[in-house]
């Protein structure tokens, strides 16, 4: 049978014994009291447990060393006893006797070294317990360690998860931003391709109108010059008039020119503008080229966790 988990055999004795010496009948209840706690139905099947293995003569449990002393005391006082009771009914006893007092102090002595082998065998039990009870505290010591290292990985782990997660959200920041640079230097890009085209138009249509202007003083010019020819041939006395139209002429003929001149030189300059518009045009596209670069870098899968926190050990 089990032992209360609260108290031991020598202080169910020990109580059992304060009942009887107070001339209380000792119960599961009347224990309960003596002890201050426990079951009182286990309390009583432990008392008669024990009762019946003092009284036929199995292993005790151990015993302090002072209850050890007083069981002693009384044994020696109970013999005591019974050597001054079989001395004074010695004579009326006499002839039927067969029992000496150095027999009854035999069998009392006899009955003292069984006592304390089964203390000593019950205090054997006891240490075996305690032992048992130390290698169980010490199993749950490692355990415990085990416990706390785990929860120091679990912590590492989670530490290492919001880095990652971190460094994801940094990483999608940076898409968006490279998307929306992306997208700024297409609508430029489109802006200047729009601008170049448009700065072509305009300058095939000015050279256009330029040389029809040019070619068409050229023609005036030759028309008049042939006419005052002609009327001067024709008219020889007239010739002052005559030079003088073809002297007009002339200077209608060079204020042509130097529009001419202007002309070319306004063509001349929008083909400049032409140039550094296209090298603009140039610029934007290698760096529109390069921000798709950087985004398909960044787009490109990224390692596993696992993986990396195995690079990282």
């Amino acid at each position: 049978m089990a032992r209360p988990s609260n108290f031991s055999d020598v202080q169910i004795l020990d109580a059992s014994k304060r009942l009887i010496d107070a001339g209380k009948k000792v119960t599961g209840y009347a224990l309960t009291k003596e002890l201050g706690g426990g079951n009182p139905n286990s309390l009583e099947a432990k008392y008669l447990e024990l009762s019946q293995t003092v009284t036929h003569g199995p292993k005790l449990q151990a015993l302090p060393s002072v209850i050890e002393g007083s069981i002693n005391g009384a044994i020696a006082n109970l013999s005591k006893t019974l050597v001054d009771v079989l001395t004074k009914t010695y004579g009326d006893l006499k002839a039927d006797a067969e029992v000496t007092v150095d027999q009854i102090k035999e069998l009392a002595q006899t009955e003292i070294e069984e006592i304390r082998t089964q203390l000593a065998d019950a205090a054997e039990n006891e240490q075996a317990e305690a032992d048992r009870a130390a290698a169980l505290e010490t199993q749950l010591m490692a355990a415990n360690k085990t416990i706390e290292a785990l929860k120091v990985d679990v912590a590492n782990r989670d530490g290492q998860l919001k880095a990652l997660n971190d460094a994801k959200h940094g990483l999608e920041q940076s898409i968006l931003e490279l998307q929306s640079d992306k997208q700024r230097l297409e609508i430029e890009n489109a802006s200047l391709t729009k601008q170049v085209a448009d700065a072509k138009t305009a300058m095939t249509a000015a050279k256009a109108d330029a040389e029809a202007a040019i070619q068409k003083v050229k023609d005036e010019a030759k028309k008049e010059v042939a006419e005052a020819k002609d009327e001067a041939k024709k008219e020889r006395g007239e010739k002052d008039t005559a030079l003088l139209k073809a002297t007009a002429a002339e200077s209608a003929y060079k204020e042509l020119k130097t529009s001419n001149d202007k002309a070319t030189q306004e063509l001349a300059e929008a083909n400049k503008k032409l140039g550094q518009l296209e090298n603009q045009l140039k610029t934007t596209a290698a760096k529109l080229d390069e921000k798709t670069k950087e985004l398909d870098a960044i787009k490109a899968p990224v390692p596993a966790q696992e993986d990396v926190a195995t690079k990282k050990h």
